[in-house]
């Protein structure tokens, strides 16, 4: 009779073989933040994701113009 460990050993005897698995991509690193804006002021940012996206053929979210504009409106560092 074969004991667990030898079925075990015999299953995995192939996998140190295998390529090591891809590296999944990091996400940009960042801090999460929740805004509460009037209904109109996050239409008008759902209103130009929806534009951008249909000009870029991809998908641009409302967010992604949101930290644009935040981005532009920061002064320079230095």
């Amino acid at each position: 009779m074969v004991s667990k460990l030898d079925k075990i050993a015999r299953l995995t005897a192939g996998l140190s073989s295998l390529p090591e698995p891809a590296a999944k991509p990091r996400r940009p690193v960042g801090t999460p933040v929740n805004l509460r804006m009037p209904p109109d002021l996050l239409a008008r940012y759902a209103t130009e994701a929806g534009r951008r996206s249909a000009e870029a053929g991809r998908t641009i979210t409302a967010q992604a113009v949101m930290l644009e504009v935040l981005e532009a409106g920061l002064p320079a560092r230095g």
